[in-house]
């Protein structure tokens, strides 16, 4: 190999992280501006540090609309919610399914941590899980209606 075929490899392989991490950018752009979804960053107070998606729109909020405001008092009456987000920045990873002005929000809380292992904050991922839900409680009234009239089959045999 030449020195020159070396200089190449070394900087392909200098640009090939900033490469990937351009590609990472633009899969997670794609996803936010398309999908039904909402990511949110919130440090070790609470405090949004990042809040863009889709999702935004069923709520009637902006992308970045709360960066700077703790996320704890903005939800505040809504309990459910605020345990988990206790939980999070505690450091423990859930998830979980709730429902707020008509739309089920199903949310994955993923705890962020320090070099020390340390709770850093909390990343949120949520999805409008309405549809799905819709189509859970629709299979479930077949389900039901099914078993309904087996039963009555049965009783009517005896």
């Amino acid at each position: 190999m030449t020195e020159a075929g070396r200089s190449a490899t070394g900087a392909e392989s200098q640009d090939e992280p900033e490469a990937r991490r351009g590609e990472a950018e633009l899969l997670l752009r794609a996803i936010l501006d398309h999908l039904p979804i909402t990511v949110a960053r919130y440090d070790r107070e609470g405090v949004f540090t990042f809040q863009d998606g889709k999702g935004l729109e069923l709520i009637g909020v902006k992308s970045g609309e709360f960066i700077g405001k703790n996320v704890l008092e903005i939800y505040g009456d809504h309990q459910e919610g605020v345990d988990d987000l206790r939980r999070g920045l505690a450091g423990e990873a859930s998830q979980s399914v709730h429902e707020a002005l008509g739309i089920v929000f199903e949310t994955w809380f993923i705890p962020v941590r320090d070099g020390r292992g340390e709770p850093d904050g909390l990343v949120c991922v949520t999805l409008d899980a309405s549809a799905s839900r819709q189509r859970e409680i629709e299979l479930q009234n077949k389900l039901d209606m099914i078993e309904r009239q087996q039963k009555a089959s049965r009783t009517s045999s005896i």
